[in-house]
């Protein structure tokens, strides 16, 4: 009889993996999906499809238990989504998707202060 163990990276690491689409349900491509806190993220294909690998199952963030997670997808002119307490399960991919809802555009104001100065100095006149 033989004993067939997966290697040991393979137990202490998990995957996140998943899709981003808009609130129509049509992919989101180059939408970013990071772990807060954290140097792991990706960046979602022309389908919506990210993928996260190798993360230690042992990755303690924002004082949660080791194991769970929190990620967040964004995307400029979309807001933010973030979904918490995601286990990771050792050797395993835990599926997360995400629907991206359009941020209002809002045109930034420019105030250079120049009401209070006179372009033309009275004197000079």
């Amino acid at each position: 009889m033989a004993l067939v163990t997966a290697p040991a990276a393979a137990q202490s690491t998990a995957a996140l993996a998943g899709t981003v689409t808009d609130s129509a349900g049509r992919p989101v491509p180059h939408a970013f999906v990071h772990i807060p806190g954290t140097n792991y993220f990706a960046s979602a294909d022309e389908a919506g499809r990210y993928r996260l690998d190798r993360l230690p199952v042992a990755l303690l963030v924002d004082r949660l238990p080791a194991g769970v997670i929190s990620a967040r997808a964004t995307l400029v002119g979309y807001r933010s989504v973030r979904r918490d307490s995601l286990v990771l399960v050792p050797g395993r991919t835990t599926q997360v998707d995400f629907r991206l809802f359009e941020a209002p555009h809002v045109e930034p104001s420019l105030d250079l202060g120049l009401s209070a100065v006179p372009l033309i100095r009275p004197d000079s006149a």
